[in-house]
């Protein structure tokens, strides 16, 4: 299996923090620790989704305060918009 670079986004209040992590790093997080920021309904069954089918879901779950974005899909200039219902 090919190692892909995941760009790892974090919205703060005031802020944006990003990283360059791989995807099996990023996996690692979300079954590390239940307790840990992110949401994954399926925490057991990490291992077994695709790349693919793990960032859609992680991205699903996560969309107000993470986003994980293939570095293949970063090709051009690109603007990651976070949207808030609550106006924040």
């Amino acid at each position: 299996m090919e190692e892909w670079s995941i760009l790892f986004v974090t919205f703060q209040t005031a802020s944006v923090e990003y990283e360059f992590i791989s995807i099996a790093d990023l996996r690692q997080k979300v079954t590390d620790d239940a307790t840990y920021p992110y949401r994954f309904s399926d925490r057991e069954n990490v291992s077994k989704l695709s790349d693919e089918a793990f960032l859609a879901q992680f991205n699903t779950e996560n969309k107000e305060r993470f986003a994980a974005i293939d570095e293949n899909d970063l090709d051009r200039p690109s603007v990651l918009i976070q949207w808030s219902e609550n106006g924040i």
